[in-house]
């Protein structure tokens, strides 16, 4: 067990350190501070629901969705605020990677959405408007994966390289 924490721990180091050769110093910041802050919300998150079903308090486990549905909503705004911040910049790769983490909190949200819906209900919810928003956030995200990969198709012809085929 020991072995293996070492060995995550001199992979995240591994990481941060190519991170931070790689990066400007504020895009490097910016994505330690995303990464930490999204990490340990969402283990706060899982841990107050994991006690609450120990403690077999409906109470705390819905406080910890709750918990994880304030941390998705900050997601898409850190999110959105990012790809703002880096859509006139030269980072394509960090552009993406804030892409990327929209497309993913916005499928977090009908995720969340369902299990509050299950667990806070006193009946069984409709589940139409589950597939409703599932189907909506479906679809924007693959929108947002065509136009990034349109993106780097259009970058990587201006600089002269293939990718993606």
């Amino acid at each position: 067990m020991r072995a293996f924490v070492r060995n995550g721990l001199d992979a995240l180091a591994r990481a941060s350190r190519a991170i931070s050769s790689q990066r400007t110093e504020a895009s490097s910041r910016s994505l330690h501070l995303a990464s930490l802050s999204t990490t340990g919300n969402a283990a706060i998150g899982i841990v107050k629901v994991l006690l609450g079903l120990l403690a077999l308090s409906a109470f705390a486990c819905v406080n910890g969705l709750y918990t994880i549905a304030a941390v998705t909503f900050f997601e898409i705004g850190s999110n959105i605020y990012g790809l703002a911040a880096t859509k006139g910049g030269d980072d394509l790769p960090l552009h993406v990677i804030r892409a990327i983490g929209l497309a993913t909190s916005l499928v977090s949200l009908v995720l969340t959405q369902t299990a509050l819906l299950s667990i806070g209900g006193t009946g069984s919810h409709d589940l139409s408007s589950s597939g409703l928003l599932g189907l909506l956030v479906g679809s924007a995200a693959a929108a947002i994966a065509i136009f990034e990969i349109v993106k780097c198709r259009q970058t990587a012809h201006d600089l002269g390289t293939h990718v993606l085929g």
